[in-house]
């Protein structure tokens, strides 16, 4: 679907206000941003047929024990996706290079080379 100068104005628009309504409120946004991070990864890792439910992807990224055992790495999955989240957001406000993003794929695939153990306490 194509996006019609309309929809690009008032998308225009909509930032504009965004812009002077956020002055001020770079805490509250960042408490907001952090909140997200849990459901994002959850969300990603599913679309990866991952078996982690929302409240267990919470657990994992808060280092608290999981109510079943899951693979070790799904654990590794979570934690490392949610620190790309972060690193992504923080390089957000500057320039992207290739480099970045080589740095985060490498984020993403640390430990998860591990065999299909599973675990019932996180690491």
């Amino acid at each position: 679907m194509a996006i019609t100068k309309p929809i690009k104005d008032k998308i225009t628009e909509l930032k504009a206000e965004f812009d002077i309504l956020r002055k001020g409120k770079d805490s509250l946004l960042a408490m907001i941003d952090e909140a997200e991070i849990p459901e994002s990864v959850y969300n990603s890792n599913a679309i990866e047929n991952s078996t982690l439910t929302l409240k267990e992807t919470e657990k994992i990224l808060l280092d608290m024990e999981v109510s079943r055992d899951v693979s070790i790495r799904e654990v590794f999955e979570a934690k490392n996706l949610a620190r790309v989240v972060a690193y992504i957001r923080n390089k957000s406000q500057e320039t992207e290079d290739y480099k970045s993003y080589n740095d985060a794929q490498k984020e993403i695939n640390i430990n998860t080379n591990v065999e299909d153990e599973k675990v019932n306490k996180l690491i």
